[in-house]
């Protein structure tokens, strides 16, 4: 078992350095079709879920939160306004996708399940195939920014964002 393990590891990694121009090629072909040259080589955004803007400006003037100083006097720091109704769900699904919840249909954390009356999550449905086999569907009705950026060939890392699951198609992690 164990030179199987390590017979797969190398062919994976023969296998990738084989496909590595095509892909870098398949990349650079995305990227020119970029209209604009970007302002910023890299754009990092923090989401600090459920912490009022108010208190976390209070705290960094006290030095309480110096890293959050820190990084505000490095780059930019925004309050962006949050979305009727105002709760966790809503609001990153729709920083997710650039539109209001009537756009990408998440109204909150949960959905009445109308044939059985009981509530169900709103962001995914779960499914039963032909073959007996559960599928998730993700319900949201709009495209993340990050798959828009990827079909132009940037990639994007993806970390730890609420209402994601499933995960699509991404290029990068």
């Amino acid at each position: 078992t164990s030179f199987l393990a390590v017979l797969n590891a190398v062919a994976l990694s023969m296998l990738s350095l084989l496909i590595w121009p095509f892909v870098s090629a398949r990349r650079a072909l995305l990227r020119s079709r970029v209209p604009n040259r970007p302002l910023a080589k890299r754009v990092v955004v923090l989401g600090l879920d459920g912490l009022s803007p108010a208190i976390a400006a209070r705290l960094a003037a006290e030095g309480r939160m110096p890293r959050l100083a820190a990084l505000a006097r490095s780059g930019t720091l925004a309050e962006l306004a949050t979305t009727t109704p105002g709760i966790s769900p809503v609001a990153w699904t729709t920083f997710q996708t650039g539109v209001d919840p009537g756009k990408h249909g998440i109204f909150d954390f949960l959905a009445p399940d109308r044939a059985r009356y009981a509530p169900v999550l709103s962001s995914v449905e779960t499914v039963r195939t032909r073959r007996g086999r559960d599928t998730v569907r993700g319900l949201r009705g709009s495209r993340p920014f990050w798959e828009l950026l990827g079909a132009f060939g940037l990639r994007s890392v993806v970390l730890r964002v609420p209402v994601t699951y499933p995960p699509g198609p991404l290029d990068g992690y």
